[in-house]
């Protein structure tokens, strides 16, 4: 059911982007959303866990956002998470027109999340690489859908 939307939703041109937790990723998981997401973010920050559960879609229309809807909840993005646990979601939908602010604050958290400037407890977040290993943001897959030579070690260069 995951495969599939996700196929789906790629077919019909929606921009995937994954930003996960270093800790506990394995390079065939690596391999797996590079091949299904846009945009492949790990985050690794000096022992800390990142722990969001949020799934979010905005919806477009050409270059319009005509609204969003969130899921956040406890679930791991795993078998168990999202089959046999107990778990809590709370899903919002959004109306482009009267959460127009609420929607473009959800952007900024997510793009937060994966923004090497960003401070946790204090300090900057940072671009990792193999050179730095100790910072927080590996882009395994950017923006424009590459994967990223230096992290090949990381994921198969064919996805």
């Amino acid at each position: 059911m995951l495969v599939e939307g996700l196929t789906n939703a790629s077919e019909r041109g929606v921009h995937l982007k994954a930003v996960i937790d270093r800790n506990g990723c394995t390079k065939e998981g690596l391999n797996a959303l590079c091949h299904f997401f846009d945009e492949v973010i790990l985050i690794a920050f000096n022992g800390l866990i990142f722990h969001p559960k949020q799934f979010t879609s905005i919806r477009m229309n050409g270059d319009a956002c005509v609204g969003a809807i969130t899921i956040e909840g406890s679930a791991n993005l795993t078998g168990l998470g999202l089959s046999l646990n107990i778990e809590e979601a709370l899903v919002i939908e959004y109306s482009a027109v009267e959460d127009a602010q609420e929607i473009q604050d959800l952007l900024d958290s997510v793009n937060r999340k994966s923004d090497p400037e960003s401070l946790v407890h204090g300090r900057e977040m940072g671009l990792a690489s193999p050179e730095e290993p100790q910072n927080a943001v590996w882009v395994i897959k950017d923006a424009n859908g590459h994967l990223i030579q230096q992290n090949y070690e990381y994921v198969s260069a064919k996805n």
